[in-house]
This record gives C-alpha cells, sequence and structure tokens, in this order.
C-alpha cells in the first residue's frame, strides 16, 4: 500500500469521505512535489482520485516532480481582487471544486493550520459537505521511516556532522559568533553540493553563547568569544526535505569546576536517554531517563526542555521525547535527544543527537566526538 493508499485509509477510518491537507511536510510527503521550495500553498486532496493542487507557475514542475498525476492550478493574477482571501484561500478554493465535481459527499477534512477563523467558515459555506479541521492524519503515517528516508537522513546527519567540524574549528577568542554559525553553514552546503549534486542541500547553524545563550531561540548577537565560554555549537542540514541535526557544547580554552561538572551531567544524561531509545519504549520514558540524571546532579530545576522530537521532513514533528507522550517506539522512528542545562544569564550544556530507532536498540547518527578533551578549544 503507498503512501496514498494508506491516507485515504485512514482518512476513511476517521469517518471522512475526503480529506484535504494543506501542511506543507504533509503535502510533500504525500505527492513528493518539493513544499519547501515553493513560496505558496499547495494542497492535497486525499479521496479516491488524488488531485494536488499548486500555484499556475509551478504546473512544470508538479507535473515533473508529484506522484499525483491530476494536477490543477490556482492564480494569483488577481489576487488583489479577493477581499479577505489568502493565497491558501485561493488553493482550497480549487481543491473544493475538484470534491464537487468527484462527486464526494460526506465529511470533509481540512487540515485547518494556518487558516483564520473566518477563512474557514468562508470556505465551509461553498460546499454543501461539512468540513471539520482535522489533525494528526498524515503526520502519524509520517513517523516511521521507510529506507528511502532514512537514507536521505543519514545523508544530512553526515553533513550535519561536518558542519558541527567546520563551526567548532572557528571557536577561538575575538571570533564572533555569527561568523561561527556562518562558517558551519557554508562547510554543510559546500560539502553538499561535493558529495551530492542530485539533492536538494539547505543548512543553517545558530550557535549562542553568553548571556543570551539559555534563550533557545535568540538571534545571534555579535558578540566576540572569550576565554571561559562555553558556546552551543549547532548544525541543522536538510536533504531533499529531511532534516538531522546535531549539537556540541564547546568550552573556549579554559572551563571552571562548574562548567566541567555540568558538561559531564549532559553527557551522562544523553548517554542514558540513548540507552532507553529501543522498540516497545514508550518516549516519556527516555525523557524520564535523562531528567533522573541532571535530577539526581541537583539540577532539575534548570532543565526547562523536553529530551527531543521527531525527525524528518518537520524539524520538530512526532513523537516527542516529554512527558505526557506515550507513543511507543518502534524501528524506523528517527528523533533529535538532546536533553539540556540551561544557567539563567550564565551557560547552556546540551549535546544533541540524530538517532534512528532499530530493530534491536537504536543507532546514533550524528558522531561528531561528545568528551570533554575533543571539545575544549586550544589556541
Amino acid at each position: 500500500m503507498n503512501r496514498l493508499e494508506s491516507a485515504t485509509a485512514r482518512m476513511r477510518d476517521h469517518g471522512l469521505a475526503g480529506l484535504l491537507v494543506t501542511t506543507p511536510a504533509n503535502a510533500y510527503y504525500l505527492s513528493r512535489f518539493p513544499t519547501e521550495t515553493c513560496a505558496l500553498p499547495v494542497v492535497v486532496v486525499v479521496s479516491e482520485n488524488p488531485v494536488l493542487v499548486v500555484p499556475e507557475l509551478e504546473e512544470a514542475r508538479a507535473r515533473d516532480t508529484s506522484v499525483i498525476g491530476d494536477i490543477l492550478t490556482y492564480s494569483d493574477r488577481q489576487y488583489g481582487r479577493q477581499r479577505g482571501f489568502t493565497h491558501l484561500h485561493l488553493a482550497l478554493a480549487v481543491a473544493l471544486e475538484a470534491l464537487k465535481e468527484l462527486g464526494t459527499s460526506g465529511p470533509i477534512g481540512l487540515e485547518s493550520e494556518g487558516l483564520s477563523a473566518e477563512g474557514f467558515f468562508t470556505l465551509r459555506s461553498r460546499i454543501p459537505a461539512q468540513v471539520v479541521p482535522t489533525r494528526g492524519i498524515v503526520e502519524e503515517m509520517r513517523m516511521v521511516k521507510d529506507a528511502g528516508e532514512m537514507e536521505l537522513i543519514r545523508v544530512a546527519a553526515g553533513l550535519a556532522d561536518h558542519g558541527i567540524g567546520a563551526g567548532i574549528a572557528e571557536c577561538r577568542p575575538g571570533n564572533t559568533i555569527p561568523v561561527i554559525g556562518i562558517e558551519a553553514t557554508a562547510a554543510m552546503v559546500r560539502a553538499g553540493a561535493a558529495r551530492h549534486p542530485e539533492l536538494r542541500v539547505t543548512a543553517a547553524s545558530h550557535p549562542a553563547a553568553g548571556p543570551n545563550a539559555p534563550w533557545p531561540h535568540s538571534p545571534a548577537a555579535g558578540r566576540a568569544l572569550a576565554a571561559g565560554d562555553a558556546l552551543i555549537c549547532s548544525a541543522v542540514c536538510t536533504v531533499d526535505g529531511y532534516h538531522a541535526e546535531a549539537e556540541r557544547t564547546v568550552l573556549i580554552e579554559t572551563a571552571s569546576d562548574d562548567q566541567r561538572r555540568l558538561f559531564e551531567v549532559i553527557l551522562r544524561a544523553a548517554s542514558a536517554a540513548r540507552a532507553a531509545i529501543r522498540p516497545g519504549v514508550p518516549c516519556q520514558e527516555v525523557d524520564r531517563a535523562a531528567r533522573a540524571v541532571v535530577a539526581e546532579a541537583g539540577c532539575g530545576p534548570q532543565f526547562t526542555r523536553m529530551t527531543g522530537h521527531g525527525l524528518g521532513i518537520g524539524r520538530h514533528e512526532l513523537p516527542y521525547l516529554a512527558e505526557g507522550d506515550d507513543t511507543v517506539l518502534a524501528p524506523g522512528m528517527v528523533v533529535s535527544v538532546g536533553p539540556g542545562i540551561h544557567v539563567e544569564g550564565g551557560d547552556v550544556f546540551r549535546h544533541t543527537d540524530t538517532i534512528l530507532v532499530k530493530d534491536d536498540g537504536c543507532e546514533v547518527l550524528t558522531l561528531h566526538p561528545r568528551h570533554l578533551e575533543a571539545l575544549t578549544t586550544r589556541s
């Protein structure tokens, strides 16, 4: 059973006669049309006769890449006249018309993420069938990767390792944080172009150090590194739409006793999480394994994030290695594992790896060294 057939079966299990897939990752998963490089919305109509709706200017590329043969388009040439409508509304209007022409009767599921309440009710008024918000139908399918997906993630993980190495090579007093990120990013893109010219490779690195480091989504300031800093060196690589990521805590030339202690605590926490990853284990148990190590070291309140999350087309996707997620790990799942200690106004200690769940346990796909000696820079 292929992905579209599986999605159709799951749609029926939810009592739906049709499903409008608007989430870019889900649309790519089902159609193979590369939504990550498309600036405008794409809709997959899941039904007995699946349809792909794309912007008019993307029609040729869709016909070249999509596994869905029935392709419809929408135009934004008169967008300014569509009062109150967005590009997503235009795409959904075409998708709903396609369902009407197919004679679909019964409730229609709509992935309503990104759609305003006004837009939802406007679209629902256009067809006689009941339109109901849905989520999770395709996301749950994406949790277990097939062989092709695993291979793309392996390639991305190798490039992420390369980026980590390039970033760490720039970690010296006087160098600025943005420059480290730029060099790590460039190294991944260059290596991707040289090693895998047939694949779409994008990359990003967002290192952090200093007072803002505990804020995980703060932009990098132009701060210069100094001896004694602890820096998070990060690398995220995407290959044909599939993600891998790695992070390492780097100590710049010297380290206090407390820095060394926290560094080792988080190493043990990450090791405990990896040891817990195997088929049949609920995701929240992996989080508990890491959290127990940090709590025992007296740093429980500083572990302010989940232990990890799924990786694939989404950088953050199901499942979540977090309290309350009782999803059972299965072979083929790929997760990012990165417990962390965030010292408010101080340092962050985190080592993140991309990990594949296998029949007999797990395989770590990002392999850059984690031990203290390898991650303490020298002049």
